[in-house]
């Protein structure tokens, strides 16, 4: 997350690929990825005091146009702007998904880099950063 207006530059957070989890969804088939939507709350981190929620992501899960990669895995940038009550700000990731037979070679590539070892769960915030999803009805 990065605050975009120069007076907020003191607000910018990076995260480590050890503090973000790893996540396996529950597909039957790759062409469901078309209808999955990763939902992502930014929180700040607050020592004494509950975390303030930031703004939430929603991420498509689907292979976008542009993304890298082949066959059973790829990547993309996504970014999102962000408003906050302390200006606007922007979140920015690189998605990687791995399906089929690349699901084993990715699993141990995260194992090796410890990706989600500091992953935590939000505990302690003051609001819910993610406002509901509109209902929707399947016709």
């Amino acid at each position: 997350f990065n605050a975009d207006d120069a007076t907020m530059k003191a607000y910018a957070w990076k995260f480590t690929n050890r503090q973000i989890p790893v996540l396996r969804p529950a597909v039957a088939d790759p062409a469901d990825l078309d209808r999955v939507t990763l939902i992502v709350p930014i929180f700040d981190y607050d020592l004494f005091n509950a975390d303030d929620a930031i703004g939430c992501a929603r991420i498509p899960l689907t292979r976008p146009e542009g993304a890298r990669g082949t066959g059973n895995s790829y990547e993309f940038d996504y970014y999102a702007p962000l408003s906050w009550e302390r200006g606007i700000g922007s979140f920015r990731c690189v998605v990687t998904v791995s399906f089929g037979e690349a699901v084993p070679e990715a699993l141990a590539k995260a194992a090796q880099e410890r990706a989600g070892s500091s992953a935590t769960t939000m505990r302690r915030s003051n609001t819910n950063a993610c406002a509901p999803a509109p209902s929707c009805e399947v016709q």
